[in-house]
């Protein structure tokens, strides 16, 4: 549903599933690698220009629940663009903090996956596969089904700077199943696994934009 260049929901979903400080964080040493926690209050922002317009995303660990028998993390994340606002609760995989199901006020997703995927912990050159089904249920009754194959690898260690600071990262590239790249994203230890940055297409129909980048802004942590 698109209202005034509102955001979409198939916007909203590439987003959320492709993903996911104290303001200025510093250049930290090289990440460890090791599956960080996360504890209710951790909030991360990050920005993003989609089609032209800023696109705001506040995440906030707000609980825990367990989500088709697996262990996961509560997340609310607040969008904003264009004057539009809509929140969203999301289930992040407490082994992996791979995003698991989203509900918002126009569409539910589901991710069913491969959950004896481990990337944790992380280490230069590792290689893995995840592969699902996502299915997301719009308002009105409409439904749509997508299977994935993505094989994630990290490539290297990059010195990266955003507007939340300078960090150590991993830099993960992951493809499709025919070996065409998807994206990228770079993991640090200092922001609890929650991307510094992220490079990613997003479509919405037969439009798709060249790679949109996602900037953390800003982390601030209970504990």
């Amino acid at each position: 549903m698109l209202k005034a260049f509102k955001v979409s929901s198939v916007i909203i979903v590439a987003l959320l599933l492709l993903m996911i400080s104290v303001s200025c964080g510093s250049t930290g040493p090289a990440p460890s690698g090791e599956l960080p926690t996360w504890h209710v209050g951790d909030t991360w922002t990050t920005k993003s220009v989609i089609f032209g317009y800023e696109d705001t995303f506040v995440y906030t660990v707000t609980g825990e629940q367990i989500y088709n028998g697996i262990d996961c993390y509560n997340v609310t994340a607040q969008t904003t663009m264009n004057g539009f606002t809509d929140t969203y609760i999301q289930a992040y995989d407490k082994s992996t903090l791979s995003l698991r199901s989203v509900m918002g006020p126009t569409l539910i997703t589901n991710t069913l996956c491969n959950y004896s995927v481990k990337k944790y912990p992380l280490s230069l050159g590792k290689t893995w596969t995840d592969i699902g089904t996502t299915t997301t249920f719009l308002s009105g009754g409409n439904q749509t089904t997508q299977t994935y194959n993505y094989t994630y690898k990290v490539e290297s260690i990059e010195r990266i700077t955003v507007p939340a600071g300078t960090f150590h990262c991993f830099k993960v590239v992951w493809y499709d199943s025919n070996d065409s790249m998807i994206g990228t994203e770079w993991l640090t230890d200092v922001t609890r696994g929650v991307p510094v940055k992220q490079s990613v297409p997003i479509s919405v129909g037969n439009v798709t934009s060249s790679q949109t980048t996602i900037e953390m802004t800003s982390y601030s942590f209970s504990k």
